[in-house]
């Protein structure tokens, strides 16, 4: 994607946002995760830019809060953000990168911060119990002063 068109992007999920609010919906969930655009910018995995949307931590979250903001400027009802805590993958997208993300979300005025994993890999090791997020939902939590899951 060129410049002019991340910044069209940018606009198009802020329409968007316009026309659910037009629409009367209640909530509102960007899909930040799962290698979804957004992650495709975020994960170092898939995103091999070197301007400015690539390379450092800073760079590769430009596009996403971009997207956050200009959605909360129109959204005044609860809005998510989906993200894919760790890629699983050894010099992928992880927590700490992701604890920063959040915070920034956070900043932004992002009401709930829905934890997932995942996209990049089906690699045997893979951890699988039931209640594999839990732990990095608690560690989020805490680090970013969130409110206990109930």
């Amino acid at each position: 994607m060129s410049p002019e068109e991340i910044r069209g992007a940018v606009a198009d999920f802020a329409a968007a946002a316009k026309r659910a609010m037009d629409a009367g919906f209640e909530v509102l969930e960007l899909h930040m995760a799962h290698g979804y655009l957004a992650h495709e910018f975020l994960s170092p995995l898939s995103n091999k830019r070197n301007d400015e949307y690539g390379g450092d931590l800073e760079n590769r979250l430009r596009f996403p809060l971009q997207v956050a903001k200009a959605v909360r400027d129109i959204w005044s009802k609860p809005l998510f953000v989906r993200i894919s805590c760790t890629d699983w993958v050894e010099g992928g997208w992880d927590l700490k990168q992701s604890l920063e993300f959040c915070r920034r979300l956070k900043g932004i005025g992002i009401d709930l911060i829905d934890c997932s994993s995942g996209a990049w890999s089906l690699m045997p090791g893979f951890p699988q119990p039931r209640d594999i997020r839990l732990p990095l939902r608690r560690r989020s939590a805490k680090k970013l002063k969130l409110p206990p899951e109930r």
